[in-house]
Formats: C-alpha cells, structure tokens, sequence
C-alpha cells in the first residue's frame, strides 16, 4: 500500500485514537512483525506521560500550550502542487538517487541508478521497502535507540512509522 493510501485513511481522525491507529495498523496485516512493532510503541505511548518542565530534556519549554490532543495527518498534496514542490526541490541536478516528502508524503522519488543498484545498493521509500525487503527491514529498522528527548514522542513515531527513506549499502560497495 502507497504512503497517500495509508494516510488518507488516518487522515481527519484523531492521531491519538485507538481507531485511527488500528486503521493504519491494518495495512500491515501481512506483516506480523511489523504490526507487533507498531502495537508495542503504542502501548509505550499511551503508558507514558507527557514531559513537564520538571524533566530534565524539557526544562526549558513552555509546556502550557502544548498539546497534541486533535491532531490529525495532513493530506497529501494533489496535481500542480505536487509538482511545483518537485520543481522547487531540483537545485541539485547531479545525483544517485532522490526522495522528496512533505508532511509525512512521498512527493518525488528518484530510485537509485542502475550501476548501483547492479552492486545491490537499495534506495527506496520506507513504505516500499517494508514489502520489498522484510528480511532487512527487520535487520536494521529501529535497532539503534535514539535520544531524543522524550521515549513518549519517540514511541508515537514508531508506532505511525511508514515514511521515510530506506538506504542499504552492501558491505564492499
């Protein structure tokens, strides 16, 4: 399933209901490994308090007006918009392979050319390569914890993950 897919079936729901996220859970029903991922981070979401202040990584934001209550998933560009943002995109006009997002869209994907791809370089959307290579997927997706300042937000990231870019370079190329 394409990124717009998934998300235009989140999209105008709360982010935070357990509605939406069964709903984008289901497009990974034939991937059990990646749908007990997801169904793990969010478990760990919801356990997790928010930040306060008191948090050593959150000392100095103002937490008041903070909220993430009603946040929903942006739509997906359309048409000229799609292309104007591709076109603006284009200041490097050298290169091996190129990936374009937009609020959490693929816009513009260039794969990797094929003298690389002949040496066994991947270059694809994350979302292409949850189907297309399960076996590396699973090797490498999520493997080194990040820091980045709150297990909570990191959680949510991992329990909505579906764009992004997935580099695999073999050993010797």
């Amino acid at each position: 399933m394409k990124n717009s897919e998934i998300l235009e079936t989140t999209a105008s729901e709360d982010l935070l209901s357990n509605e939406c996220f069964e709903r984008h859970l289901a497009h990974y029903s034939h991937l059990p490994w990646l749908q007990d991922l997801k169904r793990n981070a969010w478990e760990q979401f919801n356990h997790i308090p928010m930040p306060k202040r008191v948090n050593e990584e959150w000392r100095f934001s103002d937490l008041k007006n903070f909220s993430i209550e009603g946040y929903q998933f942006p739509h997906a560009k359309i048409g000229y918009e799609r292309v104007d943002i591709g076109r603006l995109s284009s200041i490097i006009t050298d290169f091996s392979g190129r990936m374009i997002f937009e609020d959490n869209h693929i816009l513009c994907h260039d794969y990797v050319d094929s003298a690389l791809r002949a040496k066994g370089v991947i270059w694809e959307p994350l979302s292409e390569a949850f189907e297309n290579h399960p076996d590396l997927i699973q090797k490498y997706f999520l493997k080194q914890q990040t820091h980045l300042g709150s297990q909570k937000f990191y959680h949510l990231n991992i329990a909505y993950a579906h764009a992004g870019a997935f580099l695999y370079v073999p050993k010797g190329v």
